[in-house]
């Protein structure tokens, strides 16, 4: 039994249009405790409370049908087993575009491990911005790093970091499961799918596509047999590129072959930006600013000061623009050490100017912070969740 696979159902109706950006500022929020943490891990990777409202496929294409069916439906014994494969090749940076193909595996499929095959450890840039598989291992407990060993399995990659098809279809062959290559969004994976002996959307060519098979189907030697075999229930899916619009059918996978950084998805209104907002930020709407008159940004300025040093004329300007212009209540200058200087002197005694001092940050979640720029980035986050305000930068002024 096989069949070709309509791509998927229609399109998510919820669309907003971006409006014009306000200033800077925040009202505070609970700093991260444990529930917080908590939350964040299991919106990742961990087990989500159901809703209780009925679903339909159709109207809420954005739940994972791991998120809302009984356990009943979700545990079969002819299901094909609930892990993933992925085969990483060549001595090279995991960006945020392979951190956004691991979260829509894990929010989509529930997966009970993921098996991450490498020949070479994806290796990080001198700014340290491309941690990204570092946080996939700190969020999703279930993410297993494996050196490829040529002795046991042949050479898992190919020239060009290229994954070897045969490499691929023997670990489908001995463990099951799912492969997924790492230019693939899965969007939408029914449950129904895991009683399949075999699914293919690999694409020829380029390898695109994820390929699902049942333990020791022998997918290494016999796939086109398979395919042909009627005893067997296959189904082929053709997989969209990343920049479908409107489809008749929303794709159940997606091509991501382009680098893309979170700015790029902030106010991209087609059916990818929101897929990838939906992934990454939970919600596939557009954030705009929202009025609320009872509960206000707080009336207070915060700049970043590090090292010591002599005030000079431009940051002598900004401290009185933040006093007299915006006239907050308070002004808060954060630092290691404070400024010094005949302009520092001249405002130093205002009783709404106040130093902070803090240490310098080393460390954020185990990873060493060397450049100063950095610290800066850390300490302006930290104090605006906790405290909201406005941050300024040193040379900015508020006319």
């Amino acid at each position: 039994m096989h069949s070709n696979e309509p791509q998927g159902l229609p399109l998510h109706p919820d669309r907003t249009t971006a409006q014009p950006g306000v200033r800077l500022g925040l009202k505070p929020t609970a700093p991260p405790g444990k529930e917080s943490l908590q939350d964040g891990l299991q919106s990742v990777g961990g087990v989500q409370k159901k809703p209780t409202a009925a679903k339909n496929e159709a109207s809420d294409w954005y739940h994972s049908e791991a998120d809302v069916l009984p356990h009943q439906q979700l545990l079969s014994s002819d299901f094909a087993p609930n892990i993933v494969h992925m085969v990483w090749c060549g001595r090279r940076w995991f960006e945020f575009h392979n951190y956004i193909n691991v979260v829509s595996l894990i929010k989509e499929l529930h997966p009970d491990e993921i098996d991450f095959y490498y020949d070479s450890f994806p290796i990080k840039d001198d700014w340290l911005y491309n941690n990204w598989i570092e946080e996939i291992q700190a969020e999703y407990p279930f993410f297993r790093a494996i050196q490829i060993n040529q002795k046991l399995a042949g050479p898992g990659c190919l020239e060009h970091a290229k994954p070897n098809p045969d490499f691929i279809r023997h670990l489908l062959t001995f463990y099951g499961g799912l492969y997924v290559n790492e230019h693939t969004l899965i969007t939408k994976f029914p449950m129904r799918f895991r009683s399949y002996d075999l699914i293919d959307a690999m694409e020829p060519g380029t390898g695109y596509g994820f390929m699902m098979a049942k333990r020791n189907l022998p997918v290494d030697t016999n796939l086109q047999g398979i395919k042909t075999n009627k005893n067997y229930k296959t189904l082929n899916i053709r997989c969209s590129p990343h920049d479908y619009d409107l489809p008749k059918h929303e794709p159940r996978c997606v091509h991501s072959d382009i680098l893309f950084f979170p700015k790029d998805i902030w106010e991209l209104d087609t059916a990818w930006g929101r897929l990838v907002r939906r992934i990454f930020y939970g919600s596939p709407s557009i954030p705009v600013p929202r009025h609320d008159s009872d509960e206000l940004i707080p009336n207070i300025g915060h700049i970043v000061w590090i090292g010591g040093g002599e005030m000079d004329f431009l940051f002598y300007l900004c401290v009185l623009s933040l006093l007299y212009v915006q006239e907050v209540d308070t002004l808060y200058i954060h630092g290691n050490a404070p400024p010094s200087g005949p302009l520092w002197e001249k405002v130093k005694s205002n009783p709404r100017l106040k130093l902070i001092h803090r240490y310098t940050t080393m460390q954020v979640y185990g990873t060493d912070i060397n450049i100063l720029s950095h610290v800066t980035d850390v300490w302006r986050v930290d104090f605006m969740i906790k405290y909201g305000g406005e941050f300024v930068t040193h040379r900015n002024m508020e006319l």
